[in-house]
C-alpha cells in the first residue's frame, strides 16, 4: 500500500500544478502526501489556477514566509513538504526547483528574498506571465510510471541516488585487500537538477569525510575533479544553468578552475556563450602545466548541411536547444579540443593548440558538398553515421558527445571517447594547430586525422554493430606508468543499447534496466615500442569484469574506472553513486554507496604516499 501511495503521489506531483484540479477521490494518506509535495507551488500559486501572474511572482517571497512555522527565516525540508526517504522529490515541481537554487531541499533566507527573480526564469516568452506550459516545460521524468522500462521502485530509488549515510555490504576499511587510500568525490547534479551539489571532498580509508572544497557555481552532470600531485584541485563546474535556461547542450560546463588545498582560487577560465559554445565533460592536466579541455560548438542546420550532413537525420534534434520550432533553423553540436596555458600570476589564459572535429569529416551522399569521399577512410568521421533523433536520445543534437580526453606523454597522443559512435579515437598531439586542421604533418604524418580507432567498426563502414564492443563507454584512458597494466586502456563500458547476450538494440525507449549490463574492460593496443600501430594486429581485451548477475550492475550514463598500485581496479556507477573495488581475479573488496545528493561522474583514489595529499 505504501509503494502505491508514493507512486501515485509522484504522478500528481509531476503532472499536477494545483490541488484544485478535479480528480478522483484519493485515500486520506495519499491526500496528505500530495499536499506535502505541493506545499511550495500551492503557496506561490495563491489562486490555484496553475498559472503564475506577475502579481503572484512578485508576492512569492511574502507567500513563502507564511510557510515558516518556526519563524527562523528559512524553510527547512519539512516546511517545504519533503520527507526523509525521498527528500529531493519536492524538487520535481519546477516552482520548487527554481526557488531552491542550490538544491539542498532547504529554502534559505536569500532564496526566499530572490524567489521572484528565480521564478522569472520560467517566463520563456517574456510576457510577464508564467503559463502552465512554461511551468511544466522539461519537467523531470518519473521513471516508475512513465518509461517503457517500468523500472521497479527499488531500482528507481537507487536511480535517484540519495542515501542519508554511506552504506553497502563492504564499506571502506572492512576488507584488508582493498587498496588503502583517500577517495576523491566530486558530486554532480542530475540532468534536471532535481538533485545537485556544489562541493568536492575526500573520504578516508574508513569512509569518513576528511577534507572538502566548495565552489561558487554548481556541478552539472559530467563535471570532473582531479587532485594533482602539487596539491592543486583541477575541476570543472558551471556558472550558467544549462537546464533552466535551456540554451546549452547536455553535459555543458562553463568554468575550469585550479584551487589550492585550502580552497583558494588560483586560476579559473570561463568559456560559455548560450547557443554558441561551452566546455563539457572532461579536462586533462599536461606535464607542462597546460590543460586539455573539450568544448561544445554550435552550428546552424545550414552550416552543418554545407558540411554534407543529411538534415533528415536530425529534424527534431536541431530544435532542442533553441526550443523554438517556428524557427527555420536550429542548432546541432560538434566538439573540439583546446590546449589552454593558464597564467597563475595574472589569471590570464592562452589557447596554444586546438583540434576541431569538423575538420575531419567525410560523407558519401552529396558529391557537390564539402567532405565528399570514402566513408571507410578510418582517419575520417562519417558525419551521417547517426540519426540524431533516434540514436542519441539523451543527448539530442550532439554528433559525437565526446566524454573523455586523455593524454599519453610518452607518445604525445590524445585519446577521445565518443559514446554516440561507440568508439575511442587517438589523434596526434605533436602537430601544430594548422597541421591538426589537415591530414598531413606531425609525428604520424596524418595531421589531425584519426590515427587509430576502436570499439565499433560500423562507424566507418567496416562491420556491423552487433560485432562491436563498446556501448556508450566512459572514462577511456591509458593506465599510467608504474601501475599494473601500464600502457593498456581502461574503459567503463556502460552497455546502453546492448542486450544481455551482446547484441545491438537499434531502437528502444527503455533505460535498459534489467535488459543490459555494464562491464569494465582493459584492452591492449596493437602498438610497438615506438608508438606505431601494427595494421596486421588487433586490439585485444586482456582483462574484464562484470557482475555475476549482470542485470544488477548497470549505469546508463557517466561512470568511471581507475587501476590501483596493488593491481585492484576501482570503479563507480554514476546514477546511484555506487563504488566497487575488485581484485585482479574479480573479487569485490569494496562495495558501497556514497551519501548525499546527486550523481557521481567519476571517483579517484589516492594512496597515503600521494604527494598531492596535504593533511597536517
Amino acid at each position: 500500500m505504501q509503494k502505491t501511495i508514493i507512486i501515485l503521489a509522484l504522478f500528481i506531483c509531476h503532472f499536477g500544478t494545483s490541488q484544485k484540479i478535479k480528480e478522483k477521490p484519493r485515500p486520506p494518506e495519499l491526500e496528505k502526501l500530495v499536499f506535502r509535495l505541493m506545499t511550495v507551488p500551492n503557496a506561490v500559486d495563491s489562486n490555484g489556477d496553475g498559472d503564475l501572474s506577475i502579481e503572484e511572482v512578485l508576492a512569492a517571497p511574502k507567500q513563502l514566509l507564511k510557510l515558516d512555522k518556526n519563524g527562523d527565516g528559512i524553510l527547512d525540508s519539512n516546511e517545504i513538504g519533503a520527507w526523509e526517504e525521498q527528500l529531493p522529490l519536492v524538487r520535481n515541481h519546477n516552482i520548487t526547483n527554481y526557488i531552491d537554487v542550490n538544491g539542498d531541499v532547504i529554502i534559505s533566507a536569500e532564496e526566499i528574498k530572490n524567489a521572484s527573480s528565480s521564478l522569472k526564469l520560467l517566463d520563456a516568452d517574456g510576457n510577464w506571465h508564467i503559463s502552465k506550459e512554461e511551468i511544466e516545460f522539461n519537467k523531470p521524468p518519473l521513471f516508475p510510471l512513465f518509461s517503457n522500462s517500468r523500472m521497479p521502485l527499488k531500482t528507481w530509488r537507487r536511480f535517484r541516488g540519495y542515501t542519508t549515510e554511506l552504506d553497502g555490504p563492504i564499506p571502506p576499511g572492512k576488507n584488508k585487500h582493498a587498496y588503502k587510500g583517500y577517495t576523491l568525490i566530486h558530486e554532480s547534479g542530475d540532468a534536471t537538477l532535481t538533485q545537485q551539489s556544489d562541493k568536492t571532498y575526500l573520504l578516508d580509508k574508513k569512509g569518513k569525510k576528511v577534507h572538502e572544497w566548495k565552489h561558487n557555481g554548481y556541478s552539472p552532470e559530467a563535471s570532473v575533479a582531479y587532485l594533482l600531485p602539487n596539491s592543486q584541485l583541477l575541476r570543472t563546474y558551471s556558472k550558467h544553468h544549462w537546464h533552466k535556461d535551456k540554451k546549452f547542450p547536455v553535459g555543458a560546463t562553463s568554468t575550469i578552475e585550479l584551487v589550492d588545498w585550502e580552497g583558494n582560487i588560483l586560476w579559473d577560465f570561463t568559456m560559455s556563450v548560450a547557443e554558441k559554445y561551452s566546455f563539457h565533460h572532461d579536462v586533462e592536466a599536461l606535464p607542462n602545466g597546460n590543460i586539455l579541455a573539450i568544448r561544445h560548438n554550435a552550428f546552424t542546420v545550414e552550416e552543418a548541411k554545407a558540411m554534407g550532413w543529411n538534415a533528415d537525420l536530425g529534424k527534431r534534434a536541431a530544435y532542442m536547444i533553441t526550443k523554438d520550432k517556428t524557427k527555420k533553423n536550429g542548432l546541432v553540436w560538434m566538439s573540439n579540443v583546446l590546449e589552454l596555458k593558464p597564467n597563475l600570476v595574472d589569471g590570464s589564459t592562452e589557447i596554444v593548440w586546438q583540434w576541431n572535429s569538423w575538420d575531419h569529416l567525410v560523407q558519401n551522399k552529396y558529391p557537390k558538398k564539402q567532405n565528399f569521399g570514402n566513408i571507410t577512410d578510418s582517419g575520417k568521421i562519417h558525419i551521417n553515421y547517426l540519426d540524431l533523433d533516434k540514436d542519441v536520445p539523451y543527448n539530442v543534437g550532439q554528433f559525437f558527445h565526446l566524454n573523455t580526453v586523455d593524454y599519453n606523454a610518452d607518445l604525445d597522443l590524445i585519446m577521445l571517447s565518443s559514446p554516440t559512435y561507440g568508439e575511442f579515437w587517438i589523434i596526434d598531439h605533436s602537430t601544430t594547430t594548422e597541421e591538426a586542421a589537415g591530414s598531413t604533418g606531425g609525428k604520424y604524418k596524418k595531421g589531425g586525422d584519426i590515427i587509430y580507432r576502436w570499439g565499433n567498426d560500423e562507424a566507418f563502414g567496416k562491420d556491423i554493430r552487433d560485432n562491436s564492443t563498446l556501448y556508450w563507454q566512459h572514462n577511456v584512458h591509458w593506465i599510467p606508468d608504474g601501475l599494473p597494466g601500464a600502457g593498456n586502456i581502461l574503459i567503463f563500458n556502460n552497455g546502453q543499447r546492448r542486450t544481455l547476450d551482446g547484441k545491438f538494440v537499434k531502437e528502444t525507449k527503455t533505460t535498459g534496466f534489467g535488459s543490459t549490463y555494464s562491464d569494465i574492460l582493459e584492452v591492449k593496443l596493437p602498438m610497438d615500442e615506438t608508438g606505431n600501430f601494427d595494421p596486421n594486429k588487433k586490439t585485444k581485451v586482456v582483462w574484464s569484469w562484470a557482475n555475476p548477475d549482470k542485470t544488477w550492475f548497470y549505469s546508463p550514463f557517466m561512470s568511471g574506472v581507475q587501476r590501483m598500485p596493488n593491481g585492484n581496479t576501482i570503479f563507480n556507477s554514476a546514477y546511484d553513486k555506487y563504488i566497487i573495488e575488485v581484485t585482479p581475479d574479480g573479487k569485490k573488496v569494496e562495495d558501497y554507496r556514497v551519501q548525499g545528493w546527486g550523481r557521481l561522474y567519476r571517483i579517484y583514489k589516492y594512496g597515503d604516499d600521494y604527494p598531492g595529499l596535504k593533511f597536517k
